[in-house]
């Protein structure tokens, strides 16, 4: 522990041991982004001058350090945890719950799927041909018209979003 120049808060360092800082870049592909650093040392502030309270709070620091390294050794030596269907089903419950009441009050404000944007589109035969028919011009405006309404139906209003998914019930759209 020590007074880093220029603050009044005790610092302490981390050291990332060898056999972990060796195995970095496959941890890394894992999921564990704490070690997508270039140094395997770097100082941390503990919050507080005061020597006693920061001497505690290393304590906590330093064992919860030694469980993560503990458990990157354990990914390292066992890979990652095989979920069971129920358990993915359990956690995906946790995250919809937790978007659900984020959301609570305005749902249909809820941002859309991040992947809804990259959805495959397969045209017909016959739209295919409409689009080949089109002018330049024609076409510049079709596509102008799908990005306003894909605007309208990701980040919209509640009211633009109902207005396009009646719009495209009816054919409209």
């Amino acid at each position: 522990m020590a007074r880093r120049k220029g603050s009044p808060n005790e610092h302490v360092w981390r050291y990332i041991p060898e056999d972990i800082w060796r195995e970095r870049d496959r941890l890394i592909a894992l999921g564990v982004a704490k070690l997508n650093r270039k140094s395997r040392q770097w100082q941390q502030s503990l919050g507080t001058a005061d020597r006693e309270e920061a001497a505690a709070r290393e304590r906590r620091l330093r064992d919860q350090w030694a469980q993560e390294e503990a458990a990157w050794r354990r990914l390292l030596a066992e890979g990652p945890a095989k979920l069971s269907q129920q358990d993915a089903l359990e956690i995906a419950a946790i995250g919809a719950v937790a978007f659900y009441e984020k959301h609570r009050a305005e749902p249909l404000d809820a941002p859309p799927p991040p992947d809804l944007a990259r959805l495959p589109i397969t045209l017909s035969d016959e739209t295919r041909a409409a689009i080949a028919a089109m002018s330049d011009e024609e076409y510049r405006a079709m596509q102008e018209e799908m990005e306003a309404v894909g605007e309208r139906l990701i980040h919209g209003s509640h009211t633009d979003r109902m207005r396009e998914y009646q719009a495209m019930r009816e054919g409209k759209g």
